[in-house]
């Protein structure tokens, strides 16, 4: 694979380019309007806060719901939405398989009470899957766009 060459930039300028954060390329990109210096835009940081939220959903309508709905009260920064995982599992005694979608959430450690209780109110399981994974580092920006873009 050819090397890439660095993004253009104005001399002088601190601004993110534009052209790496593409909505159509990436899901949940920062905005290009974040200032950082040349070393905070290539920095990894080490998390302290921040967390990946898993919860599995049933179907397209249950997903998109509550991603929109944790995106309107502002809990969460980003759900990616994976559809088509099949999951197996125990249920009531026996083994049980599901065709089921993902929801990647990234959020911060003071919201998961107020996740937890979203998805048990909206979801429709009796009992849904809600699973948090702390973020232990990763792109500098990346990871202050999170703190920035929840309540």
């Amino acid at each position: 694979m050819a090397a890439r060459p660095p993004p253009e930039r104005k001399a002088g300028s601190s601004q993110i380019n534009p052209r790496l954060f593409s909505s159509s390329a990436f899901a949940c990109t920062a905005p290009s309007s974040i200032l950082m210096s040349q070393h905070e835009q290539r920095s990894f940081v080490r998390g302290t806060t921040e967390r990946i939220v898993y919860v599995t959903c049933p179907n397209d309508e249950v997903a998109g719901n509550l991603a929109r709905g944790l995106l309107k009260e502002k809990l969460v920064a980003c759900v990616n939405i994976i559809p088509k995982i099949s999951s197996l599992y125990w249920w009531e005694g026996k083994i049980e398989e599901s065709s089921e979608l993902l929801l990647m959430i990234k959020t911060l450690d003071k919201h998961l009470d107020e996740i937890t209780d979203y998805v048990n109110k909206h979801h429709g399981y009796s009992v849904p899957e809600v699973l948090s994974v702390k973020v232990d580092g990763g792109n500098g920006p990346y990871l202050k766009w999170i703190n920035d873009s929840v309540k």
